[in-house]
This record gives structure tokens, C-alpha cells and sequence, in this order.
């Protein structure tokens, strides 16, 4: 019998009716002598939960190269023929004896595509039934990826003193530099001393101040 897809899920029954050749009736078979059975499944597999994050000590939402992106998934039923791709490459892919716990992981290269970071999940069950494809997280979240460094150009320091280029002691000494990106945790020392940073919305325009004491070398 052929399986259409059409029938109720469960363990399949079947019966067996027979005569010997003198058509004395055997008893009615309803179970097989060896255990084995057969169960009809054609509900195609779901990922109820997905997550994505990566290993950046600072901040998981964002990753660098060298940087470990997991993307966790649970399923309602076990899985088999499991391939998950991070950021278009091919994940290493870990599971529970159930299978429906999943992890897959990739270290981010210099070479890899900068920007959110995509992913693909396909999948089949136990059965065969295929999975939808999974292309984005449950929870909403997401990896972006940077491999470019930053830089600062221009960078400028000046007084608040009539000559520009000197400074005494209660003058104002200002550094301005401008990143090629948005930059975080800036420390600044104008003379060896901590000077005070402002920064524009970006974190691209910023602005060191120091105020000479008498106490500042020459």
C-alpha cells in the first residue's frame, strides 16, 4: 500500500486473513511476530525558537573577525539531514540525542561580507517530511559584522589662547579628530593627563578638552 498522505498519523494497523489449502481459516493477524512496526507522520517539521548572537565580549549583537556566531534553534519533533549556513558559509552543526536541540557555529573571517549577518536553516525530520527553510530569527535578533577598522583623519589639537598654537596655565587645550566610523570607548590625554570627550550622535566627531594647571610640564 502506497501511503497518499490523506490517511490518519499513527501506527499503522493492518490485518491478515488467510485460508491453508483446504481452506481452513487461520487466525486473523493484527501484530507482527518481530516488534517491528510502522508509524504514518506527514506533518512537515517547525522551528519554534531561533536566536543568533555571537561571542564578542562586548557586545553579542555585534561580531569581528575572529569572532564565534552561534545560531540556536529548537525543533518540535527530532531532525535529520540538518545544514545551516552563517553569512552565506557553512556552519559546523551539534545536536542533542533528541534532535531537537541545535546549535550551529561559524568564526567570522576577514573575507566574509560586512553588515547583518544572514542565515539559511533547511531540514527534514525523522521521516523525510522537509522543513520550510529558515531564514530569520523568532526573537528578532541579529549580528552585524565588522571587519574594517577605524581610522581618524583629520585629527587637530589648539588652544583657547590668543595664539592658537600656545598654551598657559587655565588655557583650554582641544583635540578634534573625526573617525571613519561611529567609535566607542575613547580615552584621551592631552599633557599625560585624562581630558574630557564630547562626541557628536554618530561617535564619529569628537573633541578632547584639558585645562592647563600650573603643576602640567613644558
Amino acid at each position: 500500500y502506497t501511503i497518499l498522505g490523506t490517511e490518519a498519523e499513527g501506527l499503522v494497523e493492518f490485518t491478515i486473513d488467510y485460508n491453508d489449502l483446504s481452506y481452513n481459516p487461520g487466525v486473523q493477524v493484527t501484530a507482527t511476530t518481530t516488534g517491528t512496526n510502522v508509524i504514518i507522520n506527514n506533518t512537515i517539521p517547525v522551528l519554534p525558537t531561533v536566536s543568533i548572537s555571537s561571542n564578542n565580549s562586548l557586545e553579542t549583537s555585534r561580531a569581528r573577525v575572529g569572532n564565534i556566531v552561534s545560531v540556536v534553534f529548537t525543533s518540535d519533533k527530532g531532525l535529520k539531514d540538518v545544514s545551516v549556513s552563517i553569512d552565506s558559509k557553512a556552519a559546523t552543526v551539534t545536536a542533542d540525542a533528541a534532535g531537537t536541540s541545535w546549535t550551529a557555529t561559524y568564526v567570522m573571517l576577514n573575507t566574509d561580507i560586512e553588515g547583518y549577518i544572514p542565515i539559511n536553516i533547511s531540514f527534514t525530520d525523522s521521516t523525510g517530511n522537509p522543513g520550510i527553510p529558515v531564514t530569520a530569527t523568532t526573537d528578532g535578533s541579529k549580528v552585524r559584522f565588522d571587519r574594517t577598522l577605524p581610522t581618524l583623519n583629520p585629527v587637530s589639537i589648539s588652544s583657547n589662547n590668543a595664539n592658537n598654537q600656545r598654551a598657559k596655565e587655565n588655557d583650554i587645550v582641544t583635540i578634534s579628530f573625526t573617525s571613519s566610523e561611529g567609535i566607542r570607548d575613547v580615552i584621551a590625554q592631552i599633557g599625560g593627563q585624562t581630558a574630557t570627550l564630547n562626541n557628536d550622535i554618530t561617535g564619529k566627531i569628537w573633541t578632547a578638552s584639558y585645562t592647563m594647571l600650573n603643576t602640567d610640564n613644558e
